[in-house]
């Protein structure tokens, strides 16, 4: 008796798993995004960009941002977001369209209760040579997947986090979010990050 009702429930899983879809059975892990920032017209900022996906305990999925951006003015802070579109064409940055906002609620800094999914705040200053670095700043609720082929944006002033989308001013630079070559898949190994979620 035990064993018919044990094979009628397997039967049920298997038929449920059958049915659902494959991405709900064994979900696609999110990939690491880059980019390499190209000046708008009349400026000379550069650098890279790395948005890696990260899920804190008990918390919803976000990125973890690293990036290394020269050519601004000294001692200078800027805002940056992710933008819309993936066209890099016009020499104003504009064709990136607006910030990316999928839920369509106004504009905010990281530390807001409200704020665009594309909102990221501001850079830290920019030091005595016009770099910046940034190592692991946490956006939660972005995700890398729902971001591939948009934009990341530079802007030339601080984002004072008004509305409708900071006061940021014009941009500086941008560059088109593209699925990064696999660390492991390079070197071998995972990076950092990875190995302290994975294990």
């Amino acid at each position: 008796m035990l064993s018919r009702w044990a094979a009628a429930l397997g039967a049920i899983v298997v038929a449920a798993l059958a049915a659902a879809p494959a991405d709900a059975r064994c979900p696609k892990p999110q990939p690491t995004l880059m980019c390499v920032l190209s000046p708008t017209a009349g400026n000379s900022v550069g650098g890279t960009i790395t948005l890696s996906p990260y899920r804190p305990r008990g918390g919803p999925p976000g990125v973890l941002i690293n990036a290394n951006i020269t050519g601004l003015p000294p001692r200078t802070v800027h805002g940056w977001h992710v933008h819309e579109f993936g066209d890099v064409s016009a020499a104003t940055g504009k064709a990136t369209g607006g910030h990316y906002n999928p839920a369509g609620v106004a504009h905010g800094l990281p530390s807001g209760m409200v704020r665009h999914q594309g909102d990221i705040g501001n850079l830290p200053a920019a030091d005595d040579a016009g770099s910046v670095v940034v190592q692991r700043q946490r956006v939660p609720k972005l995700q890398t997947k729902k971001i591939i082929g948009r934009a990341m944006i530079i802007h030339e002033l601080t984002d004072d986090g008004g509305q409708p989308t900071g006061n940021a001013g014009a941009r500086l630079a941008q560059c088109v979010l593209g699925v990064a070559d696999s660390v492991k898949r390079r070197t071998g190994r995972l990076p950092e990050n990875r190995i302290r979620m994975e294990q």
